[in-house]
């Protein structure tokens, strides 16, 4: 017996006075044998092609709009489906259209090659055959050799939204996507309408390449980034530090080194604020690995040579700090999206480059948080990202904020 589901719609002809019907669960039907309604899955594909099918009165005006989802029977195949489809205990029907007197018969074929329906792709080994696209295979899986003694399995998905999982073709995550609305009535007005409509479509096209599937993942990257770009303001570290400000933050390495603040002069502003001076020394020092290498809790950057501390400051939305995380990112970038770009060799490229720093943060995010074990979901609060983005929790109040705005105005659209 055939193990297979075709995807076949009836055509009510209007000659016959009959009415036509929106496109929907009911016209697709319901296997005994399995259980299971496939209809989910099939909406699955039509969303991600974004395809209303509610607008659609019958298949015949669907096939009109999508004729590439539809394959022509041969009179072969078509004698095959009489002869045996009604045997196989599959709800299987057909989308007929009679052209000047003669019957044409279609599938719906999503693949573009109706080997898929043909007897030889299909395998008796299993109640389920994996190679379906539509298939929920959710009791007995081919190769998982706990059932019927399957064989390891061979198939292959081709279906374009599609991919391969436990033997079977299901549906792939789709990336959560926003939009310039949304991102504006998050950030408000200092986030302009260019701004957010370029955050958008960076966002949109790479995101889900680096895991951020969810609206909570997109919600805590926003919430993260946002803080630390000044609301997409700037894409590189603030280099003035005011000196009482840079005692809190890096006294430790001051003593295990034996330095003091005042080795890298100050200055005061038209408020009368002290600021660090030698600001290329005082980078140079606080992000080498040697100097941090000496106090506790400090991480170290991969800065090993002179002058890499000031070189590879923090730049991108969330920023990259250091050679080594440079360097992988370089590396990463080269393969994925364009080789002839080096980061390490002009790591103002993050900065200069909207694009690039956002990119690089979503690699960042990515490789320190998801990447970290961390998972998130509704109950992932803001704190627990910014252990990963900033271990010193740097005004995690404002981080909070952040994240409490994101709750409420993005959503995966």
């Amino acid at each position: 017996m055939k193990k297979y589901y075709i995807l076949v719609f009836k055509l009510l002809s209007l000659f016959l006075g009959q009415s036509s019907y929106a496109i929907g669960q009911g016209d697709y039907g319901y296997d005994d044998n399995y259980g299971t309604n496939w209809w989910d899955d099939v909406e699955a594909y039509f969303e991600y092609y974004g395809i209303d099918v509610e607008k659609y009165d019958n298949w015949s005006d669907y096939q009109e709009a999508h004729p590439e989802d539809f394959t022509e029977l041969t009179d072969a195949e078509y004698e095959n489906y009489l002869s045996e489809g009604t045997d196989s205990g599959i709800c299987i029907g057909l989308h007929t259209q009679t052209n000047e007197g003669v019957e044409v018969h279609y599938v719906f074929d999503p693949l573009g090659d109706i080997s898929f329906w043909n007897d030889s792709f299909w395998d008796d080994t299993s109640p389920s055959d994996p190679d379906d696209p539509f298939d929920n295979d959710q009791d007995n899986s081919l190769g998982d050799d706990t059932n019927n003694n399957d064989p390891p399995c061979t198939t292959s998905c081709t279906l374009q939204g599609f991919e391969l999982k436990d033997c079977e073709c299901v549906p792939i995550k789709l990336p959560c996507k926003t939009s310039a609305a949304d991102l504006k009535a998050m950030f408000g007005p200092t986030l302009t309408d260019a701004k957010a409509t370029q955050l958008a479509d960076v966002l949109n096209k790479y995101a889900g390449k680096f895991g951020i599937d969810s609206k909570e993942k997109l919600q805590h990257f926003l919430a993260q980034a946002g803080y630390e770009s000044d609301i997409f303001t700037t894409t590189k570290e603030r280099t003035s530090y005011q000196v009482s400000v840079a005692k809190g933050i890096f006294n430790d390495l001051f003593k295990a080194n034996g330095k003091n603040i005042n080795d890298f002069g100050s200055y005061l502003n038209s408020k009368g604020i002290a600021y660090i001076d030698d600001k290329e020394a005082f980078f140079n020092f606080v992000y080498d690995d040697a100097v941090r290498g000496n106090a506790r809790g400090w991480s170290k950057n991969g800065n090993t040579n002179p002058g890499d501390g000031y070189l590879y400051i923090g730049r991108g939305v969330i920023q990259l700090t250091g050679r080594e995380k440079y360097t992988n990112f370089t590396n990463w970038y080269q393969i994925n999206i364009n080789s002839n770009k080096n980061f390490v060799d002009n790591p103002a490229l993050l900065d200069t480059d909207f694009e690039v720093g956002v990119i690089a943060s979503l690699w960042f995010f990515k490789t320190f948080v998801i990447g970290s074990g961390l998972s998130i979901d509704a109950q992932t609060t803001s704190s627990q990202v910014t252990k990963k983005v900033n271990p010193k929790m740097l005004e995690q109040d404002k981080r909070d904020k952040n994240f409490k705005t994101a709750k409420t105005t993005i959503k995966c659209n």
